[in-house]
């Protein structure tokens, strides 16, 4: 949606500073892997989703950040 900003990478809950944002110490992680059974070069995938994220249709100020995308 334009104008929304989406961004992962923070501490979260139970931290010190669950505003504190640092996308190499707290990853985030957006996955179609409904059945949680993808591995490296695994064939149960039939279960995954199409789309994990879509943004057809969106300018400059649709933003997802920090995020790690897969299944």
């Amino acid at each position: 949606m334009n104008g929304i900003a989406v961004r992962g990478g923070y501490a979260g809950l139970g931290a010190p500073d669950p505003d504190a944002r640092d996308i190499a110490a707290y990853p985030t992680f957006l996955s179609g892997d409904l059945a949680g059974d993808d591995g490296p070069g695994s064939s149960r995938n039939t279960e995954n989703s199409n789309h994990v994220v879509t943004g057809s249709g969106t300018s400059s100020t649709a933003i997802l950040d920090g995020f790690t995308i897969s299944g």
